[in-house]
């Protein structure tokens, strides 16, 4: 039995970071020009922040509880305990989906433990509490 550690794409990690420090990274979503596109790679995060120089109009979105649900049971079935470090409460969503997520999985997963840590932080903040981690 072990763990897994989780974060959100907002973390800023580079994916040799990421897969270095074995961190499984959940991407958010965000909208341009009516497209969505996820933040589940560099080439999606450079094409994101490039758009936003040019002033263009962008959207974000929030992972969703139902998401967090089918994210953290994968992990749950494999017999893991989760750790899961989400950008701040105080300007997304995600951790409180990821509280309620977990609430709910609590109950079918009894011997299981998942920890949802508010980073209080989001980029390079949360990429340094993902990295000490």
């Amino acid at each position: 039995m072990g763990y897994v550690i989780l974060s959100d794409s907002t973390c800023s990690l580079d994916s040799k970071t990421i897969n270095e420090c074995g961190i499984e990274v959940l991407p958010l979503s965000f909208i341009i020009d009516g497209k969505e596109y996820y933040g589940d790679s560099e080439e999606n995060l450079k094409f994101f922040y490039n758009r936003l120089r040019k002033k263009e109009n962008a959207s974000t979105s929030c992972i969703n509880t139902q998401r967090f649900i089918n994210e953290f049971e994968k992990r749950l079935k494999e017999g893991l305990d989760i750790i899961y470090l989400s950008v701040s409460s105080g300007i997304s969503a995600t951790y409180q989906n990821a509280v309620s997520a977990s609430l709910e999985l609590k109950g079918e997963y009894p011997e299981r433990k998942i920890a949802v840590i508010d980073s209080l932080s989001a980029s390079s903040g949360e990429g340094l509490i993902a990295y000490s981690a």
